[in-house]
């Protein structure tokens, strides 16, 4: 698994790498608001649940399969998956 876990860190680098004009975007993923950020290099994602009165014209994430938006937006969830389950590997 760690192997795994470390393709996905070279690849998320490789594309924050290659995409450096990159901004924060907003989309929508399983009825929350997804926020991706990059700052100064590193990625991070908010995720918020949709209000009842949704008028945000966003994208959905599956509208932007292909994009490097939603594979760093994808393999950054893959990573924080890893990283909760060591933790909860660590603490039992």
């Amino acid at each position: 698994m760690k192997d795994i876990e470390d393709r996905m860190r070279e690849e998320l680098q490789a594309l924050l790498d290659e995409n450096p004009h990159l901004e924060s975007t907003a989309m929508l993923d399983s009825g929350q608001v997804a926020t991706l950020t990059i700052v100064d290099g590193v990625p991070g994602i908010t995720l918020n649940p949709m209000p009842e009165s949704f008028n945000y014209d966003l994208p959905d994430v599956e509208d932007m399969h292909g994009t490097p938006i939603c594979r760093i937006y994808h393999l950054l969830k893959n990573l924080n998956l890893f990283e909760e389950e060591n933790k909860a590997m660590a603490a039992a």
